[in-house]
């Protein structure tokens, strides 16, 4: 459980447990990059597509997936096979959540997945969004025969929509109720595309948002929001008393599209920071590229090799003082390279096939992906 202190593992790292808003706020910044960056892939092809053959159709939507599942599936069910032998489930029974992950709906509705593919909570809300996006992106193309304003159609809606729904999670708990369940985050990503949008379709306001003041405006309400949750919400989740009136409704309504519009302006900035040290760029493009691989396998080097350092460490020069932070600078080194093996290995490979099925300029009509 991802606020279980008091397991064993969890009392090791109990010194990190301040730190815990860090994962919240890694995850929703992934959805608002993702949807900046692929959707703004899919607005482009709109935009393209809208002047050479008459704008984005369904038709068009297949190449846009199939270049999205050649980058996310052949990771996806790699580690898919690992969790399922690490879980047994013909010796536990455990079939029905695995099932559900064959199509990622684990999480549709509410998150069956606690004990067995659990962590891929986050890529289904992804693969859901990208396949919902270009059907929507089509349908408004078809109403107002404009790429702008039929991007503009569907991000709303897709921004909207999980909005209202999060309205009638009265009673629900927090985190696996609400903020792993598919229909009630996709606008998390949708933020992202929205930012996308601006930066095509409405570039003066995205410039001015782009700057270092309204970069700072957010890192402001980030702040406020983290505050919030350290001081007040964490309290509540660790309690399971964030199910009823208006730590209900600030905690599993109003949150979430705080931190992801206190997100924007510090995306949209960094977009456009070019000048950094060489080493630096590298090694972001580098961390890019790994990320995925590290996201997926984290948990396995949390527990496996996390549990093989602090046995080593422990063993070697018993309970010390600031151990908890040398395991967590271990564990990071530990997934780095675990990762960046998998990426070069197996991800990377399998991502270059795509270009048999679906090229990135592909002659009229056919989308491109990332």
């Amino acid at each position: 459980e991802p606020w279980n202190w008091n397991s064993r593992q969890g009392r090791r790292f109990a010194a990190a447990r301040p730190l815990k808003f860090l994962v919240v706020v890694g995850v929703e910044l992934f959805f608002v990059l993702s949807g900046f960056l692929i959707g703004g892939i899919l607005l482009r092809q709109a935009a393209e597509l809208d002047i050479n053959d008459g704008g984005f159709k369904v038709t068009h939507a297949p190449g846009f997936w199939i270049r999205r599942w050649f980058r996310t599936l052949p990771n996806y069910l790699l580690f898919f096979v690992i969790f399922l032998l690490y879980d047994q489930p013909w010796a536990n029974n455990h079939w029905s959540a695995w099932a559900l992950s064959t199509l990622f709906l684990q999480n549709l509705f509410v998150d069956l997945s606690a004990g067995t593919f659990g962590v891929a909570w986050s890529l289904c809300v992804e693969e859901w969004l990208y396949l919902l996006l270009p059907l929507l992106l089509a349908a408004c193309t078809a109403q107002s025969k404009n790429a702008g304003k039929a991007a503009l159609y569907a991000t709303l809606a897709l921004v909207f929509m999980p909005t209202l729904l999060r309205c009638t999670t009265l009673g629900r708990a927090w985190d696996l109720g609400v903020r792993h369940v598919v229909i009630y985050r996709l606008d998390a990503i949708a933020f992202g595309v929205l930012l996308a949008y601006a930066a095509r379709y409405r570039r003066t306001f995205f410039v001015r948002i782009a700057t270092g003041r309204w970069a700072g405006a957010g890192m402001l309400g980030l702040l406020v929001v983290s505050v919030f949750f350290w001081r007040v919400g964490n309290g509540w989740i660790e309690r399971d008393e964030a199910r009823h009136g208006v730590r209900w409704f600030i905690m599993s309504v109003l949150f979430f599209p705080a931190l992801s519009v206190s997100m924007l302006p510090i995306v949209a900035w960094a977009s456009q920071v070019s000048d950094v040290p060489r080493g630096f760029r590298t090694f972001v493009y580098r961390t890019s590229l790994y990320s995925y691989s590290m996201y997926l396998t984290h948990t396995l080097v949390y527990y496996f090799a996390g549990s093989l350092l602090y046995s080593a460490i422990s063993r070697l020069f018993g309970e010390f003082r600031g151990l908890t932070f040398v395991m967590i600078g271990l564990n990071l080194v530990a997934l780095y390279t675990i990762s960046a093996t998998i990426y070069h290995l197996w991800e990377a490979p399998m991502t270059r096939l795509r270009e048999r099925f679906a090229p990135t300029r592909p002659p009229r009509g056919a989308a491109a992906g990332s």
